[in-house]
């Protein structure tokens, strides 16, 4: 919900899950663009670029942490038609 209330612009969120060899994935695609910079910084829990000093990433912050704790990954990435990708992927058992 961040992502979209982030954005310049009305999006769309695509989200897909798989399961493949033991672990579960999901991806989710903001069609919306990001500005130059800031997919370096998703993750970063002291980035603010929300006005009142907002911190934008505190979701996604947590979001890797709680992914690391079940001994997983996450990532985010540049879409090929635009926007950009967050990749979550955690093992079925742990």
């Amino acid at each position: 919900m961040a992502t979209i209330e982030a954005s310049p612009e009305p999006g769309t969120l695509h989200a897909t899950t798989t399961a493949v060899n033991g672990s579960v994935s999901l991806r989710v695609h903001a069609r919306h663009a990001l500005p130059p910079g800031q997919l370096a910084r998703l993750f970063d829990l002291a980035w603010v670029d929300r006005p009142g000093g907002v911190a934008a990433a505190v979701g996604l912050a947590a979001a890797r942490r709680v992914t690391q704790l079940h001994g997983g990954h996450i990532e985010a990435s540049v879409h090929q038609s635009g926007g950009f990708v967050v990749s979550l992927t955690v093992p079925m058992e742990n």
